[in-house]
């Protein structure tokens, strides 16, 4: 080996290294940076889904996915008008519905809206007929003024339009159909991070909370056999 080799060597190792550090570190970055911008958008889409409290609905807020150890879902809302799963999404650029289709900057956001819907399936056969049909959205806290569309089963809404459009919804459920949901659902799902609190933010008499350590949870005993089969007649 020529003179100086060895440290030519060395120092290119060296710089390769950096450079796939380098990249890691933008990685990690870039997907900080999107787990924030999620996070605001969860805030901002509870914060209009609250409107609805005095109206009679309720809302469980980052829940489990049922049947999944990690996935989410951001918000359950129920209410006079039926329940309704919801997604939200803080992106960027340019957001639209068009034909039917999603898109943000001209890319097809397919898959999302398939998403919101399975999450909601997964909701429905979870906690049985006695919710009906529970209706999936994606709400966009970054475009407030997107006027509601349907891209397949799924809703997709801005911020601004979320509650006025679930509240405009047929009544179908009565108050104390609503009321026995607040007491049981927190038996029955959990929360997304291991430790946290179920609750159900209500402004009913029900309003329930329920700590992960319960042991009726996920069991439909008693006294949660009781309301969950008067729910099911």
């Amino acid at each position: 080996m020529s003179a100086g080799a060895a440290a030519q060597s060395e120092s290119e190792r060296a710089r390769a290294l950096a450079e796939e550090h380098r990249r890691k570190a933008d990685y990690l970055e870039r997907r900080a940076m999107t787990f924030e911008q999620g996070g605001v958008g969860e805030v901002q889409v509870a914060e209009t889904l609250s409107r609805l409290l005095l109206a009679g609905y309720a809302i469980v807020d980052d829940i489990r996915w049922p049947g999944t150890s990690k996935a989410n879902i951001d918000h359950v809302i129920y209410g006079p008008t039926g329940m309704f799963v919801v997604d939200a999404k803080n992106w960027t650029g340019k957001v639209y519905v068009k034909s039917g289709v999603l898109r943000q900057n001209g890319y097809s956001r397919t898959r999302e809206t398939d998403k919101v819907a399975q999450m909601t399936d997964a909701i429905a056969a979870h906690l049985g007929p006695s919710v009906g049909t529970p209706t999936p959205v994606l709400c966009l806290a970054g475009q407030a003024d997107v006027d509601a569309a349907w891209c397949g089963r799924t809703l997709v809404v801005g911020l601004d339009r979320l509650a006025p459009w679930i509240f405009r919804r047929p009544e179908i459920w009565p108050s104390s159909h609503v009321e026995a949901l607040t007491a049981w659902l927190p038996h029955v799902l959990q929360p997304a991070a291991s430790g946290q609190t179920m609750s159900v933010r209500s402004r009913g008499p029900a309003s329930a909370e329920v700590r992960k350590e319960d042991p009726h949870r996920g069991r439909h005993e008693a006294p949660v056999k009781g309301l969950y089969e008067g729910l099911r007649r």
